[in-house]
């Protein structure tokens, strides 16, 4: 990061790196004539020395008799897996890790295959450094998997020099700012002074940094920078490429810093229901840093893989009885599982629901008429459908259209799981008033004809009173 401080605290800060840095050269601190070698070196303007930012280090490329050909910048995000810039993993050359004072030898080294710095010097430029032992009590970041947003708030953390010219990198510094634009895999940051900082040569491969849900996360990977630095510069966005970071990790993203596992369940369709051939999977899935991945089977066999939520599945299955299993994994390989057993059965429209198999096999007969039970034994009358009340009973019903009379007088249109179908008939209410007093004109058996009869009877006997002598 360019440091924008007088000089004599320049002075200063290039004999802190002299001490404490004894394997970089002095002469590679210098921004160096071949192209590919000056990308390399990339570093941070207009920043301030940072003690903190733990899971930062340092990379030294070319390493050998106690100096380093040039420098990089990484971040641990596994107990052996640093982050870093393809350009950064040269093949061929011995390259450490130093952090807190201690040495890693990078023992494999996996890149992007398809960074092809002829097309872009920036695009696709990342990549993972594993080193051969376990770092004790390993700081992590964890991976964003949401994009940057322009204009959102980032920091930049790196080991490279302070302005073009200078020879003062291998001190790690900080310097904030905030996303320009955004492209589908890296994103730039223009500008420098005046309160924010850039990438300059020895950023590369460092960490752009944001506050995602309230941690700290890595957004972006340092690449490149148009000169001269501050200017403009380029980021590899960890979102676009994260799912293939998890996958090169084999488990070691988040290293020992996250073991918490997934939570996850099945939304729909519920266990033991009747269920029709075509249906929709429905999966909810969280964890306490993000999900990685959320994979499903259909009776043992892989049947849907996505990363992002909604983690709906269209699932086509056989007649008959299936087991429907989801996994969610998060970047640091932890997973967590839930699954449901379900039947086809005959009768039941796409989209529809029956009961389960115990009532099911109760409810036998001729096809059901209007708000009779139904299920994999009874289906239900041309024109009706088979589908749950609020009580999760199965019944035969119709679809409907709110706000016009097109159910039947006992039932009324509402909407249920994504549609429009008659409700369920509901009882009759009874025609006894509050206080049982009500005079019911039903029936002339009833207390209103038996007065009527009374009458006409009083009647008759008085008529016949009069006609006697």
């Amino acid at each position: 990061m360019m440091w924008v401080s007088v000089g004599k605290s320049r002075g200063a800060t290039i004999a802190r790196i002299t001490a404490a840095t004894t394997l970089l050269a002095v002469g590679g601190c210098a921004a160096p004539s071949d192209p590919a070698t000056a990308r390399r070196t990339s570093p941070i303007t207009d920043g301030v020395t940072d003690s903190g930012h733990a899971p930062v280090g340092l990379v030294l490329i070319g390493a050998s008799g106690g100096k380093a050909k040039s420098i990089c910048t990484g971040t641990i995000v596994g107990s052996k897996t640093v982050l870093t810039a393809t350009h950064c993993l040269e093949v061929g050359e011995t390259t450490l890790f130093k952090h807190n004072k201690n040495l890693y030898t990078v023992v494999k080294m996996i890149r992007r295959p398809d960074w092809d710095p002829s097309t872009s010097k920036y695009r696709k430029d990342i990549g993972l450094a594993v080193l051969d032992k376990p770092i004790p009590n390993a700081p992590t970041y964890p991976l964003a998997s949401v994009a940057p947003k322009t204009g959102g708030a980032i920091t930049l953390v790196g080991y490279g020099i302070t302005t073009d010219g200078q020879k003062d990198a291998g001190t790690k510094r900080k310097a904030v700012n905030t996303v320009a634009g955004v492209q589908s895999d890296y994103f730039t940051v223009t500008k420098t002074g005046s309160g924010v900082g850039n990438a300059c040569k020895g950023d590369s491969g460092g960490p752009v940094l944001a506050t995602i849900g309230g941690k700290t996360q890595v957004l972006g990977v340092i690449s490149a920078s148009n000169a001269p630095c501050g200017s403009k510069s380029f980021h590899v966005r960890v979102d676009a490429f994260r799912s293939w970071l998890v996958q090169q990790a084999a488990g070691d993203i988040g290293g020992g810093g996250d073991t918490e596992k997934p939570t996850i369940s099945v939304d729909a369709p519920q266990q033991g229901a009747t269920v029709p051939a075509s249906l929709t999977l429905k999966v909810s899935a969280a964890d306490n840093v993000g999900v990685a991945s959320v994979k499903v089977e259909l009776d043992g066999a892989p049947a849907g893989d996505k990363s992002a939520a909604p983690y709906d599945f269209a699932l086509t299955l056989t007649p008959g009885a299936h087991t429907l299993k989801a996994t969610a994994t998060d970047a640091a390989g932890n997973s967590a599982s839930a699954s449901v057993q379900v039947t086809v059965g005959e009768g039941v429209a796409d989209g529809g629901v029956a009961a389960d198999g115990l009532v099911a096999d109760a409810m036998t007969g001729p096809p059901g008429s209007f708000g009779d039970l139904c299920g994999a034994a009874r289906p239900c009358a041309t024109g009706l459908v088979c589908r749950t009340d609020d009580d999760g009973t199965p019944f035969c019903t119709q679809s409907c259209v709110a706000g016009y009379a097109t159910c039947p007088d006992d039932s009324e249109c509402v909407r249920r799981n994504g549609e429009e179908i008659c409700a369920k008939p509901q009882p009759k209410p009874s025609s006894v008033g509050g206080e049982g007093c009500a005079i019911s004109t039903a029936s002339p058996l009833d207390g209103g004809g038996a007065s009527s009869l009374a009458l006409m009877l009083v009647g008759l006997a008085l008529l016949l009173a009069r006609r006697r002598p």
